[in-house]
C-alpha cells in the first residue's frame, strides 16, 4: 500500500523480516505513505529484537506526530532499513508538529538504523526528543546514506530540549541544520566509545545548512567527532567542547557568525564558543574564525585551550574579521585563550582585520 500507516499500540518484532511494500502502477512507483508510531496517541511503540528486520520499503518515519508524547522505536539488536523520504517530499523525525515531545529512537546491544533521508530531525517543532545510537551491549550504528542529513532542534523556538547520544556505536551523517527557527537549549553528546562521522560535511557550504538559534550546544566527551568540513556557528551562546581525551576532527571552523542572507531566522553570532581541555582533549585541522562580521555585526566569541588540550593542524586564524559595507559588521570583543598548559598550532595569526 501507498497510503500513510501507523502504529498506535505495542509491535514486538521478535523476529523475522518484516516488510512493508509499495504498490507500482505501470512499473512506476508512486512512493509510499509515511508511517507513524504515534500519530496523536501517546507511549506506541515499536521494538525489534535481534532476530528482526523491519523493511520500511523506502518510506518516511514519524516518532510522535500530531501532539503526541512518549512514542518509541527501540532497536534491541535488531535492523530497520530503507526508510527514505518519500516522492511528496515527506521526511524522518523524531517529534513532529506542536504539542509533542519526549519521543525516541533507543539503538542499542549492536542494533543498526537504516536511512535515506537529507532531512532527518529530531525535534522538528518539538520538544524533548531523543535518539541515542549505542549503549549496552555491541556497538551498535546510525547510517544515513545522505550526506547533509541530521538536523536537531529545527522549525521555532518550540524545538527545545532535544538531544542526540552517541556512546558504544557510530552515527554517520553530516550536520544539515542545528538550531534552525529559534531553536534552543539542543545538545549533540558524543561520549565513550562513541563516533560521529560527519561524511566530510560542513553546515557552511550553503545558507541554509544553518547553526542557529540559541544555547545549542554540541560536546565531545571521550568520544570522537571525525571527518566533517568546515562548521560555523552562527548562533547565540552555543558552542563546541572537547574533553576528557575526546577528539574532533574538521576541515576549519567560524565561531560567531551573524546569519547568511536572513535565510535562517534566530542566529546573531554572539557569544559563540570552542573549548578544547583536560588531557588529551584534541583539535585538529582547518583555518579558524572567532568572530566574523561579513554578514552582520558579532560580539564576544571565543576559543580556549585549557588544561592539557591541543589544538593542532589549523590554518590561517582571523581573530574579530570585520567588514565594510551594505549587510556586513562589525567583529567586536572576540579572543583566543591558551592556557594552563593549552597548546596551539597553527599558521598565521591575524588581529583584529577590516575589509571593504
Amino acid at each position: 500500500s501507498n497510503a500513510n500507516w501507523s502504529v498506535d499500540g505495542t509491535w514486538n518484532m521478535l523476529g523475522g523480516n518484516n516488510v512493508l511494500t509499495q504498490a507500482v502502477v505501470g512499473g512506476v512507483s508512486w512512493g509510499g505513505g509515511v508511517v507513524s508510531i504515534g500519530s496523536s496517541v501517546n507511549n506506541a511503540l515499536v521494538y525489534v529484537a535481534s532476530n528482526a528486520l523491519w523493511n520500511l520499503g523506502l518510506r518516511p518515519l514519524l516518532v510522535g506526530n500530531n501532539s503526541s508524547t512518549g512514542d518509541a522505536l527501540v532497536i534491541n539488536g535488531g535492523v530497520v532499513t530503507n526508510v527514505a523520504e518519500n516522492d511528496n517530499n515527506g521526511r524522518s523525525a523524531i517529534g513532529s508538529g506542536s504539542g509533542t515531545y519526549g519521543n525516541s529512537l533507543i539503538i542499542s546491544n549492536g542494533g543498526k538504523f537504516y536511512i535515506n533521508d537529507n532531512w532527518f530531525t529530531v525535534g522538528a517543532s518539538s520538544s524533548n526528543n531523543t535518539l541515542q545510537v549505542g549503549g549496552l551491549g555491541a556497538a551498535s550504528l546510525f547510517s544515513n546514506s545522505v550526506n547533509q542529513s541530521l538536523s536537531v532542534g529545527v522549525g521555532n523556538s518550540a524545538a527545545a530540549f532535544n538531544r542526540v547520544i552517541i556512546t558504544n556505536g557510530t552515527l554517520v551523517a553530516g550536520l544539515y541544520q542545528f538550531g534552525a527557527g529559534s531553536g534552543n537549549n539542543n545538545t549533540i553528546s558524543v561520549l565513550s566509545n562513541g563516533t560521529w562521522n560527519g561524511k566530510n560535511q560542513g553546515n557552511a557550504t550553503w545558507v541554509t545548512y544553518a547553526w542557529v538559534g540559541s544555547n545549542n550546544n554540541i560536546a565531545v566527551n571521550q568520544g570522537i567527532m571525525t571527518n566533517f568540513g568546515y562548521l560555523t556557528i552562527e548562533g547565540v551562546n552555543s558552542g563546541i567542547t572537547v574533553t576528557n581525551g575526546g577528539k574532533f576532527f574538521t576541515g576549519g571552523l567560524t565561531v560567531g557568525q551573524a546569519t547568511q542572507g536572513g535565510v535562517q531566522t534566530g542566529g546573531s553570532g554572539s557569544n559563540d564558543w570552542v573549548v578544547v581541555a583536560g588531557n588529551n582533549a584534541l583539535l585538529s585541522g582547518g583555518n579558524i574564525s572567532i568572530g566574523n562580521g561579513s554578514y552582520g555585526s558579532v560580539t564576544a566569541n571565543w576559543m580556549r585551550v585549557d588544561n592539557g588540550g591541543i589544538a593542532t593542524n589549523i590554518g590561517t586564524v582571523n581573530i574579530g574579521y570585520g567588514v565594510v559595507g551594505a549587510g556586513s559588521g562589525n567583529a567586536v570583543g572576540n579572543s583566543l585563550i591558551i592556557t594552563n598548559g593549552g597548546q596551539f598550532y597553527s599558521g598565521s595569526v591575524t588581529l583584529g582585520a577590516v575589509t571593504g
